[in-house]
């Protein structure tokens, strides 16, 4: 998210205050530093102060366009152009080529003499069509084009801004053909998505922001957030002028939808609304409940706020960001760290607000229940084609399938808008954020509950790698590192292993967990694990939607029937419960686990110790035990000596450590 509370217009008067509004950022110059920077990056791997890498292909392609009548460049970027229209927006830097075999770039600079070019090109109407292939003129409002100095030449940098969703597709006129972009560059669209985003288009045609408000006139529109909207538009160039009274604004009215047909639409209201709780109801309401236990609270420990969509969301943010729990760093120098990160607070919140389905007279609803997790009812259901649900034994597999760039919001014209205002990212990374700060370990698994009317995105306090996950890859050791290649990172396929294992968990209770692609894949290392074996597809998955599974070995936890094999069924039975658990834990540790010397440091003995309790804990007692707990070791320790020195059912030595006695 790239929205920060300073960006949020404050609704409590109707008109502009610079006393009472902060400083807004202008998003032009905010753009130009970005350049600069992006500059001075490729600028320092060509001089090797930091190790060559690609810039980032779902949002940048440089282009050399160095020679003016090179056909097959211009093409390219016509392309690219088209495929930034259609996903996420995007720049275009022209005058740098990639030498992706010498692993740098050069500067070969643009020709300031083609300015004019390649600006009239671009809105010429003739390299692009809409879907019914009409001619298709771009101007300020989707591509802008400005030169930077650097290295002593001349840049030429294209900023691309996207489409509303019920605006798309573009197509290449001499190709015939829309594209979209994906982290690997332009990709054509197929006949299938084509198909799909007509029938999304139909659906919109009746899409409730459009709506006329039932006894709503223009009178009811307020003129201070017209111009306050204005404001922020402007910040991307000035382009508009402040109007100064609702005659003058209608043609902005109009244009962006807030009016149509003569009628205050949804749109309208929720963004421009006088009083919009009054004619919206609980459309135009967010209920914010922090969960506690202490009642001395409880006054303070609920908000309901009712206004427009931007002060919904600084204010839903404000009251999440004041009840999160604070913990301390001191890997970063004791810096404060909230429960959950801020940026993916902001981002779900905003998402739910602006995704939501406001046919339905329900608030948005945020949860905060500290050192648990965060939850956000959201009004609506998510679409059939993104839900997996496929049998797996006893067990049904729930899966979300995140979007790929295809355009799936309810509210088009209300998430563009707030695209051009930088309040929410022109890319739709809801679903890619929340895998990236799980892989990250910043929170705990998420997952979706949802019923016929609901969506329900729960968000977990701490970490996918928790006291569960640990003890199996701290018990699993060497079977997993075994089968790991040098070539690959072992704390990234652990993390990997363990956000498969946990969703797998998630399917037990029937909860929807984010499906890994290789669009979030962390560090690229599924397709490691999937070559070594530690992962597999499940034979049912939906075509290009694989769902990976992690090795059967790693699930399995009780081996009765083996250590029965070994001591027989009676000597086994005989056994207290204590004593069976022990046995599994050292029978895992034994066959599958890092071998401890107990002889050479504490260290060892230290870890053994870790290893064995933290499985038994797990998976004995369900996490109620204390680890920390004293007599949880002593009584280990003596159910271990009891197998040891009475019963003759292990064996030790310094080693090899505590040994299964097969010769029982």
């Amino acid at each position: 998210m790239s929205c920060r509370d300073d960006r949020f217009i404050n609704s409590s008067t109707h008109q502009h205050n610079n006393s009472s509004t902060r400083q807004l950022v202008n998003s032009s110059t905010h753009m130009d530093n970005y350049i600069q920077k992006l500059l001075k990056r490729i600028g320092d791997m060509m001089d090797g102060y930091i190790p060559f890498e690609k810039l980032e292909p779902h949002v940048l392609e440089v282009k050399d366009l160095s020679r003016a009548k090179d056909a097959a460049d211009w093409k390219q970027m016509y392309i690219t152009v088209s495929a930034f229209l259609n996903t996420d927006g995007g720049l275009v830097l022209c005058g740098i080529k990639e030498n992706e075999k010498e692993k740098t770039y050069e500067i070969t600079g643009f020709n300031s003499e083609h300015e004019d070019k390649i600006r009239a090109e671009l809105t010429s109407g003739n390299h692009f069509t809409d879907d019914e292939r009409n001619q298709l003129k771009l101007d300020h409002r989707n591509i802008t084009f400005k030169l930077f100095n650097f290295r002593g030449k001349q840049i030429g940098v294209v900023n691309v801004h996207p489409f509303a969703d019920d605006e798309k597709f573009v197509f290449y006129r001499k190709t015939n053909t829309a594209y979209i972009r994906e982290m690997t560059g332009d990709k054509k669209l197929t006949q299938a998505q084509l198909e799909a985003h007509q029938e999304y288009k139909r659906e919109l045609e009746y899409a409730r922001e459009l709506r006329p408000v039932p006894g709503a006139t223009i009178e009811d529109l307020d003129l201070g957030k017209i111009q306050q909207l204005v404001r922020l538009l402007n910040e991307s160039g000035p382009f508009l002028s402040v109007p100064e009274s609702m005659e003058e604004a209608m043609p902005f009215l109009v244009s962006n939808y807030f009016i149509k047909d003569n009628q205050v639409t949804l749109l309208g209201m929720l963004t421009c609304g006088r009083d919009a709780f009054y004619h919206l109801d609980k459309r135009a309401e967010v209920d914010c409940f922090l969960d506690t236990a202490n009642r001395a609270f409880v006054t303070a420990d609920r908000r309901y706020v009712k206004d427009t969509v931007i002060p919904l969301m600084n204010q839903s943010v404000q009251f999440t960001a004041r009840n999160m729990r604070i913990a301390t760093s001191y890997e970063n120098g004791g810096t404060a760290v909230p429960e959950y990160p801020l940026d993916l607070v902001r981002e779900s919140i905003v998402n739910a607000i602006v995704h939501r389905d406001y046919k339905s007279n329900r608030p948005v609803q945020i949860i905060i229940s500290p050192n648990d997790k965060l939850i956000i009812k959201n009004p609506g259901t998510l679409k059939q084609k993104m839900l997996i649900e496929i049998p797996d034994g006893d067990d049904i597999i729930y899966r979300i399938i995140p979007p790929k760039g295809s355009p799936e919001s309810q509210n088009p014209k209300l998430a563009n808008l707030l695209k051009d205002i930088q309040l929410i990212e022109n890319r739709g990374v809801g679903m890619a954020t929340l895998v990236g700060e799980a892989l990250e370990h910043r929170i705990g698994m998420p997952y979706y509950t949802m019923d016929s009317d609901t969506v329900i995105l729960n968000i977990p306090t701490g970490d996918i790698l928790d006291f569960k996950t640990k003890a199996i890859l701290q018990i699993y050791d060497r079977f997993i590192s075994d089968k790991l290649t040098k070539k690959m990172n072992r704390e990234s396929s652990r993390t990997i292993l363990a956000y498969l294992i946990k969703a797998e968990d998630m399917d037990v209770d029937e909860c929807a967990t984010i499906l890994l692609t290789k669009e979030n894949n962390h560090l690229k290392t599924i397709k490691g694990l999937l070559e070594v074996k530690l992962i597999e597809e499940h034979p049912n998955s939906p075509k290009h939607s694989p769902i990976y599974k992690v090795h059967r070995q790693l699930r399995k936890t009780q081996y009765d029937k083996e250590l029965r094999e070994i001591f027989g069924e009676n000597k086994f039975n005989s056994l207290s419960d204590k004593e069976q658990q022990m046995l599994n834990s050292l029978y895992v540790n034994q066959h599958f686990g890092r071998m401890y010397n107990l002889g050479d440091e504490e260290e060892n003995k230290a870890q053994f110790w870790e290893t064995i309790t933290n499985f038994l804990i797990f998976d004995t007692y369900e996490y109620q035990t204390d680890v920390k707990n004293p007599a949880f070791f002593q009584d280990n320790f003596l159910t271990i000596n009891e197998l040891l020195d009475n019963k003759k059912l292990i064996t030790f030595s310094e080693e090899y450590g505590y040994q299964i006695n097969d010769s029982k």
